[in-house]
């Protein structure tokens, strides 16, 4: 079966996003929180978003298609960018269109979650073919941003 992937329109590179291990997820949004950014749990309509990311492991989305049920919520952005679970949202997107997700929104636009996810020291960034692997990158623009 072919994919529907849909087009990124900030078109950024997977080793260039932050990601969350599932099991660092309710830490990350209680990181926010204590930030005072609102964060809500709720169910969302998968053709209602859209990628941050511009590359997609097309066996990883056949493999959560396999699956009855995707239980680990995605974070998105206020402005309905996904930032982490772009696998899943896809996936879903490919079951039904209609179909809703669990979602985390984070009362942030993109590149201010993106920013907020860096910075969580339990992010990393991976290739898009590759298991969890830290870059230096992540540690420079940590860096970075610590100085604002």
């Amino acid at each position: 079966m072919a994919l529907n992937i849909p087009v990124a329109p900030l078109n950024i590179s997977r080793n260039m996003m932050p990601q969350i291990a599932s099991k660092h997820l309710p830490e990350f949004i209680e990181s926010l929180k204590k930030k005072g950014i609102h964060v809500i749990s709720k169910m969302v309509r998968v053709n209602s978003l859209k990628p941050t990311q511009s590359e997609f492991n097309h066996d990883k989305i056949q493999n959560l298609l396999d699956k009855k049920k995707l239980d680990i919520p995605i974070i998105i952005s206020k402005d309905n960018y996904v930032l982490d679970g772009h696998h899943r949202y896809v996936a879903e997107l490919n079951r039904n269109k209609s179909s809703k997700i669990s979602a985390f929104i984070v009362d942030l636009k993109i590149n201010d979650l993106i920013q907020e996810a860096n910075l969580f020291e339990k992010s990393f960034t991976k290739e898009l073919h590759e298991e969890n692997k830290t870059k230096v990158l992540k540690s420079l623009i940590r860096e970075h941003y610590k100085k604002f």
